[in-house]
């Protein structure tokens, strides 16, 4: 058949006649389409010319942020890069991709200091939508940590209480796991079934720090009363931390798999009276230990007096829902350096704990009262000394 020989459409052949091998006439050529294609390749040849312009003008504009910017200009990339670690901490309104934003050469600054990316707080609400995009996000901003530690906040708000979806979470957790043996201050507000996952990767020994472990907030307007959690096991695969630093919340002492015996400073909300006397045995080198310590329906028997010569300041409150007596928790231990003692005890006597601070021969400096107390609590025995301070609430 005859064809345009520009745009290979069918020409207009002689009526009931083939055109078969013979070439068409000049007067079966589409002048149009010739002119058709003469303007598109001109289009073509001008857009990568326009593009050639585009990108020398992004390239100028870059020289002239750098000329005219007296802050990149003038100082040294290290002063630059602590600046902006100042801008991005955790007091700070801005993150490492804000300072990004400005220009180029900060964006290059921001992206090459590694001690920007060293702090991450991981909404899992948020990374619900589009989890393997976001995950890609959180993997990038911890890789540009280089190898420095890690503090990494974990939170997740149950709407409804339904419990979340693990399967859509599970590429943030890899992600996260991948850089456990730089984990420092690990603090995490999240489902204790999700605990298990956050496992680490067996990979090198754990510098883990400063652990908090809490449930979830909860954002249900139909509930007003927090659900007890399901208890799962914390532990790091091929490692046992050893933190410095502990902050627990209703979460069971012997499923916190942790080496207990650097810990100094340790805060832990709703623990029983059998836990707590675990506690003090496990945890030699306490300095700072601050409870809430509710009834233990075990009630196992009381254990051998248990005496912790570094620590200086307790705080002991009773759980709302308190019942037995205060002599379960005082009597088996004996604090010799107590430097400061708080006792929140509501409407329980105060016999048990004059005890306890007359049996440990403790030189108080402040003694923080927090209930009804009575002309017979024995409270006299306490203040032998006159630079003694009791501060009643």
């Amino acid at each position: 058949m005859c064809l345009c020989p520009v745009c290979g459409t069918h020409a207009a052949a002689e009526r009931g006649q083939l055109c078969g091998a013979f070439p068409p006439r000049p007067s079966q050529i589409h002048h149009s389409c010739r002119d058709l294609k003469t303007l598109e390749a001109q289009i073509s040849t001008t857009k990568t010319f326009l593009a050639h312009l585009e990108s020398h003008l992004l390239i100028l504009r870059s020289e002239c942020n750098r000329a005219h910017d007296r802050f990149t200009h003038q100082l040294p990339p290290e002063i630059i890069s602590r600046i902006f670690g100042f801008c991005v901490s955790r007091e700070g309104d801005l993150s490492p991709f804000d300072l990004g934003t400005v220009c180029k050469r900060w964006r290059e600054i921001a992206w090459s200091t590694s001690q920007l990316w060293t702090s991450l707080d991981v909404d899992l609400n948020w990374l619900e939508i589009n989890s393997q995009a976001r995950s890609w996000l959180i993997e990038e901003w911890l890789s540009r940590s280089g190898e420095l530690p890690l503090s990494i906040s974990v939170t997740y708000v149950e709407m409804d209480l339904a419990p979340p979806p693990h399967a859509i979470l599970e590429n943030i957790v890899d992600v996260l796991n991948r850089f456990s043996r730089r984990w420092q201050d690990l603090d995490l507000s999240i489902p204790f079934t999700l605990l298990p996952a956050l496992c680490g990767n067996g990979d090198g020994v754990s510098i883990l720090n400063t652990l908090h472990i809490s449930p979830p907030e909860i954002l249900d307007d139909a509930e007003e009363e927090v659900v007890p959690q399901l208890a799962y096991p914390f532990q790091i695969t091929n490692a046992i931390p050893s933190p410095q630093r502990v902050a627990i919340t209703s979460f069971p002492f012997s499923m916190v798999g942790i080496d207990w015996l650097n810990v100094t400073d340790i805060s832990f909300y709703a623990i029983p009276i059998y836990d707590f006397h675990s506690l003090l045995r496990e945890a030699p080198n306490l300095i700072k230990c601050v409870v809430d310590i509710q009834d233990d329906t075990s009630r196992p028997p009381a254990p051998p007096i248990i005496e912790r010569p570094c620590l200086i300041d307790l705080y002991i409150g009773l759980h709302q829902t308190f019942q037995t007596s205060p002599s379960l928790i005082f009597d088996p231990i004996s604090l010799p350096r107590l430097k400061k003692a708080t006792y929140r005890c509501r409407h329980q006597p105060f016999a048990a704990f004059t005890a306890f601070i007359e049996r440990s021969r403790c030189s108080l400096e402040t003694l923080i009262l927090d209930g009804v107390v009575d002309e017979g609590a024995g409270l006299d025995i306490i203040f032998m000394d006159d630079d003694d301070i009791w501060n009643p609430l």
